[in-house]
């Protein structure tokens, strides 16, 4: 029987800071320009309008970052909430519009985490062993609980709202929910099994070399059982 080997390229991460005290999954939403461009607004606090509301029970909580891309030219603006950006606003507040933002430029929440060159997903169960007089030295034992931990390497990109909020997650001590989707199995399916859930961040070390592509790795653990998404298939 042939083996089908399954390339990693393709897989989508992505990240989100979580609402305090909310371990609930975010709502996601295209957020866009309307047909005015957004000017340039350096003077805290500034103001963003949407060509429409936000999504019911949509919410994205006061310092996350939002990456606006301009549909023809790909250039992209990074703004970072002042307030919270919840469902049927038509505006977000920010601290500042570091440069203009193009008309119908988007954005879209969940935040994709970009430059990342690896993932992993790590499982490990913690044995509790026993050795009664009846068992001749020999012990016995039951897997008592599971640790998930997740992390993705790649590289520092300085535009990129997903890392600016892992970043900004750490330091404040946030939760964030993650996303691991992997590449479709084969042509039968739409995508990929997807592994997902709330988690805390540990790590998010810069690595800069004088010769190198600064590199920014991010390290999770999964809090409790993260939700398993098998492979969906085509209708």
């Amino acid at each position: 029987m042939a083996t089908s080997f399954v390339i990693g390229k393709g897989t989508k991460v992505r990240i989100a800071m979580l609402p305090l005290g909310s371990e609930i999954e975010p709502i996601p939403a295209t957020l866009t320009i309307g047909v005015a461009a957004i000017a340039k607004d350096i003077i805290d606090p500034a103001t963003i309008t949407l060509a429409s509301a936000l999504p019911a029970n949509f919410k994205a909580p006061a310092g996350s970052f939002i990456q606006f891309i301009a549909p023809t030219t790909g250039k992209s603006v990074l703004v970072q909430l002042k307030t919270d950006a919840v469902a049927a606003d038509t505006t977000l507040t920010v601290f500042s519009i570091p440069e203009a933002i193009a008309a119908a430029s988007t954005a879209v929440y969940p935040l994709k985490l970009g430059g990342r060159t690896n993932a992993n997903l790590s499982r490990s169960g913690n044995r509790t062993a026993v050795v009664d007089f009846d068992s001749d030295g020999y012990s016995k034992g039951l897997t008592t609980s599971i640790e998930n931990g997740i992390s993705f390497a790649g590289n520092w990109l300085p535009q990129d709202a997903g890392f600016a909020t892992a970043e900004f997650a750490l330091q404040e001590l946030r939760q964030v929910y993650v996303w691991l989707e992997l590449p479709k199995i084969s042509d039968a399916y739409t995508t990929g099994r997807i592994y997902e859930g709330p988690a805390s961040l540990t790590s998010i070390p810069l690595e800069i070399a004088a010769d190198g592509v600064i590199t920014g790795n991010i390290e999770a653990s999964f809090e409790g059982k993260p939700k398993y998404t098998p492979d969906t298939a085509i209708a």
